[in-house]
């Protein structure tokens, strides 16, 4: 079992410019990513697919293998399913296969090596195509609203925001930290952008070990988060 794990991680970004490498905590921020793909006791290889000459020389010091991304689809508008197609293009010119791909997102500095084996393991354990890392809403879904001609109304028809929380469903939320899926999935799937396809499976992590970083206060709430940890 071959299994390849891609940190995609763009030069751009609007909302915190440098953000993949910016230092969270005393150190850039992808390689806390990379840190948890290392741990991982079942990825084979790690490539990281970038456009920024800077990002790669945070990962040439770490001994990662770079792909470099392309201008078409390294926008603000270009899908992340681009990038990973493209790095397993390129492998596969150089005869390298892989039976899983891991999406590791930089975003996500919270993640352990364990976080990404079990995610894996619980596609394998349930013959899935496909698994992502989810946790709980801090709202019900039941208690969201939506507003028509300035008029708030339940976003879920029928719902009432009313009832207790404990009569309230629970909603989970695709927290970025691993997807898994079997590379065979995208031949199957030529057109998808999604990274849940085919038999699907959750792996659940709790709210309290989650932050997805994309702007200036998430820097500063993960380094706390960070501090509380240690």
């Amino acid at each position: 079992m071959k299994i390849l794990a891609i940190i995609p991680a763009r030069g751009g970004s609007k909302g915190v410019p440098g953000k993949n490498i910016k230092s969270l905590d005393g150190k850039p921020l992808i390689t806390y990513t990379i840190e948890a793909a290392k741990e991982s006791s079942l990825i084979s290889d790690i490539v990281v697919s970038t456009d920024d000459a800077d990002i790669a020389k945070v990962c040439a010091t770490m001994g990662v293998r770079v792909v470099e991304r392309p201008d078409e689809i390294a926008g603000d508008q270009s899908m992340v399913m681009d990038a990973v197609r493209h790095t397993l293009d390129v492998l596969s010119t150089e005869n390298s296969h892989y039976n899983l791909f891991v999406l590791l997102e930089p975003t996500a500095p919270l993640r352990t090596g364990d976080d990404i084996d079990q995610t894996i393991q619980i596609l394998q354990k349930n013959n899935a195509d496909s698994a992502a890392t989810f946790s709980e809403t801090d709202t019900p879904p039941t208690r969201i609203w939506k507003i028509e001609h300035q008029s708030p109304v339940p976003f879920i028809e029928g719902a009432n925001p009313f009832l207790p929380r404990q009569q309230q469903a629970t909603g989970y939320f695709l927290n970025g930290m691993v997807y898994v899926m079997k590379t065979e999935m995208l031949n199957k799937h030529p057109d998808t952008t999604s990274f849940l396809i085919g038999k699907t499976t959750a792996h659940i992590i709790p709210r309290n070990k989650v932050i997805d970083i994309d702007t200036e206060m998430d820097f500063l709430i993960a380094e706390q988060m960070m501090k509380a940890k240690k």
